[in-house]
């Protein structure tokens, strides 16, 4: 989920970044993840859809897609990548908490970091289950706390600001002004119970470090094997650039309502 104001350029910037090497490995890893939790024809919700990117893949496995976004020109974006594929989508502006769906969902899927830009979990929690059938999943990409390689760059330089922000106030501010409040495992038990659970990118830079620094580039050349083998066995609170996180709502809660 990006910013409701933004520029024809802006979204284009974006759709640059997103040709990044290590975003598209993340994504690549995310989707061979959902693959297995995703049948042929299911109704999909894709909250902070951005451009589309992830369309593709949807068209991929025949799903029933329904995306929204806050942002009008990601949604114009959104929209002409739809058509481009030829893929049956309604595709929305709105946030999460307005949007008002026709019927409910097999699975709702909030990828890279759209969580994490949500200031009030409990209610966008709460939200989810109420448009998502009884046996659907919530997929949930979520940026943690920590990250290795980020947070040796800024112990390196000294940036104690930002690893207080991230690491004892739980969130962080980004240079445009987006704020992101970070979330764990423990965070989501109270709506949800917690299916699966992967890390993506442990030992590796994140996309902007692995784009801003020719060490970063070197870095995922000697790590991104072990990356691939040993990140999903890392515990939550030493998560990776981002953690995937499978859901489906407590049954107890679910038969009280």
């Amino acid at each position: 989920m990006v910013p409701a104001e933004i520029s024809d350029s802006d979204v284009r910037e974006y759709q640059d970044f997103l040709k990044n090497p290590l975003v598209e490995y993340q994504r690549s890893m995310i989707h061979e993840l959902l693959r297995s939790f995703l049948n042929r024809n299911k109704k999909i919700l894709d909250v902070g859809c951005g451009p589309g990117a992830d369309f593709d893949f949807y068209k991929s496995l025949s799903l029933e897609i329904d995306a929204i976004d806050i942002s009008r020109e990601m949604i114009l974006a959104a929209r002409r990548q739809a058509q481009r594929l030829g893929l049956r989508a309604r595709i929305a502006r709105s946030s999460l908490q307005d949007f008002v769906p026709d019927a409910l969902y097999d699975t709702i899927i909030l990828n890279f970091g759209v969580i994490n830009e949500m200031e009030n979990l409990t209610e966008s929690l709460k939200k989810i289950r109420t448009i998502l059938k009884p046996d659907g999943y919530a997929i949930i990409i979520s940026r943690p706390s920590f990250h290795l390689f980020s947070f040796l760059t800024d112990l390196v330089k000294l940036r104690i600001n930002n690893l207080r922000q991230r690491m004892s106030q739980k969130q962080f501010e980004l240079q445009n002004g987006i704020k992101l409040h970070y979330y764990n495992e423990k965070d989501f038990k109270n709506e949800f119970s917690i299916m699966h659970r992967e890390n993506y990118c442990s030992f590796i830079p994140s996309p902007e470090q692995y784009k801003n620094s020719a060490f970063a580039r070197i870095w995922t050349k000697m790590f991104i094997s072990p990356d691939q083998k040993y990140s999903a066995k890392i515990p939550d609170k030493f998560g990776g650039d981002f953690v995937c996180y499978v859901l489906k709502a407590n049954r107890q809660q679910t038969k009280s309502k």
